[in-house]
């Protein structure tokens, strides 16, 4: 028999409901946190030896002669290069001539092999900012029309062309290249940047990477 007053009937139930909202608030924010994974970037108080190495091999975007170049070592299966994606994107956007970027598929997780296959024939075909855009775009995953689709929507004319590079030894010979000089540099996880030979690891917020940008100067 329960010889709670109705007053204190309703306390408890008044503090079991707080509990119960408290619990999904939790939930809520660790399952957001989850999903959007924070920051995660050190700076490494070292610089690589020969680091203009890393530039080569591979597609770029700005000149050659720009004042800073950044190397992203970054993975299209990868959580963090994701969220990256269109912050270099806006990097390169707003730094301009200033800018040189650099990309190399760190090829760290199988999965993305595909997709790095796909952006070393569309840098032959002339295309490799708009597929690589377009591979981060779509979640880091090969859209269902296919790498041939996606270059064909992209502008490839000569499909025939790019479908024979996917399959041949030559561009797996590209992500090859681009496999040991992630090895070399002792790459343990992506994204890792390259900035003018400094060594950056994880993602971070554009401010701070236009910060590193400019203080490399």
């Amino acid at each position: 028999m329960n010889h709670w007053s109705p007053k204190l009937s309703r306390v408890v139930d008044w503090a079991t409901g707080l509990l119960v909202v408290l619990g999904l608030i939790l939930g809520a924010q660790r399952l957001r946190a989850l999903l959007s994974p924070t920051a995660t970037t050190r700076t490494l108080n070292s610089s690589a030896p020969n680091w203009h190495e890393y530039t080569e091999d591979s597609f770029s975007v700005g000149p050659e002669n720009a004042p800073v170049t950044l190397v992203e070592f970054s993975d299209y299966a990868c959580t963090y290069c994701k969220q990256m994606a269109p912050i270099l994107r806006q990097a390169r956007d707003e730094m301009g001539s200033k800018l040189r970027f650099v990309y190399r598929s760190a090829l760290l997780r199988p999965e993305s092999r595909a997709a790095a296959i796909a952006t070393v024939c569309a840098d032959r075909a002339g295309i490799a900012v708009a597929v690589h855009d377009a591979l981060f775009e779509s979640g880091g995953a090969m859209p269902s029309e296919g790498a041939v689709g996606l270059a064909a929507k992209l502008g490839v004319t000569d499909t025939l062309q790019f479908r024979q590079c996917l399959s041949s030894t030559w561009a797996e010979s590209a992500v090859s290249k681009d496999s040991s000089a992630t090895q070399r540099l002792g790459v343990r996880g992506t994204p890792t940047f390259l900035i003018n030979g400094k060594l950056v690891e994880g993602s971070m917020s554009i401010s701070d990477l236009k910060k590193l940008i400019r203080s490399s100067y």
